[in-house]
């Protein structure tokens, strides 16, 4: 897993980290927010990766997914489609916010954690 800080004006701690399918070690609901970006369609075990961010996010705490729409360009063998998507994070206990507009080629949505 890789790892490093960012600080920046107004805000206290940012702590970016890279791999977390395989799991962390954070402590539980330590986490404001996780972004999982263009990383859905590549993780094997979507349940366990799921519950991970579940766990380490703070109650009320949000999930921005954002992965590829089934019109991008790796087509239709890697996609997950963004009703599948929103069916396992519904499945972990994540509550479904909002879709966003992630662009032409991917699909985005918010998840809070009640």
């Amino acid at each position: 897993m890789l790892s490093w800080r960012t600080w920046a004006p107004g805000l206290v701690f940012i702590r970016w980290l890279l791999g977390i399918s395989g799991g962390t070690k954070l402590r539980d609901s330590i986490v404001d927010s996780v972004i999982a970006s263009n990383i859905l369609h590549q993780v094997k075990d979507k349940e366990k990766f799921i519950l991970e961010i579940k766990r380490i996010l703070k109650p009320r705490g949000r999930v921005l997914l954002v992965d590829l729409s089934p019109f991008s360009v790796l087509g239709a063998k890697m996609i997950i489609p963004k009703n599948k998507a929103r069916e396992v994070f519904e499945k972990a206990g994540l509550v479904f916010e909002r879709e966003i507009d992630a662009g032409a080629h991917h699909y985005g949505m918010i998840f809070v954690k009640e």
